[in-house]
């Protein structure tokens, strides 16, 4: 009977240290993803500016959000060139979903990306006007 009381106490500390831990890897996993829809999002603005020399000409001058309400990975807009932005998630699970902000500037001839996803508090950005790396904040 002590020994099996002896277990349950070991298996109370290992679940009471493993919770907390696995709660966490989940916010690492949207961060990562978000990580690569930038890079998807930025491969794709490349493309299109090595088409047309102008990114205006690829994604619309100012904000334009790229989300996707079908649940097929490709936002539902695609840029001006016909070129796809992929995002992960879907939008049939609340907040847990990213959007790709795309801002382009035609006086700079660049753009910033952001990857907002409202479940959790980080975003991930890309500024290709100042110093082009992608990070979360």
């Amino acid at each position: 009977m002590i020994e099996l009381l002896f277990a349950m106490i070991i298996m109370a500390t290992l679940t009471a240290i493993a919770i907390p831990s696995l709660e966490g890897s989940n916010d690492a996993a949207i961060v990562t993803s978000m990580r690569n829809d930038a890079a998807n999002a930025i491969n794709s603005m490349n493309n299109g500016f090595s088409l047309t020399q102008d990114y205006t000409l690829v994604s619309q001058e100012g904000k334009t959000e790229y989300t996707d309400s079908n649940n097929d990975g490709i936002a539902d807009t695609d840029l001006l060139t016909g070129g796809k932005i992929f995002v992960t998630g879907s939008s049939d699970k609340g907040d847990n979903y990213n959007r790709v902000l795309i801002y382009t500037y035609n006086d700079k001839n660049c753009f910033k990306i952001v990857i907002a996803n409202y479940s959790i508090s980080t975003n991930v950005k890309y500024d290709g006007c100042n110093g082009a790396k992608i990070y979360a904040y």
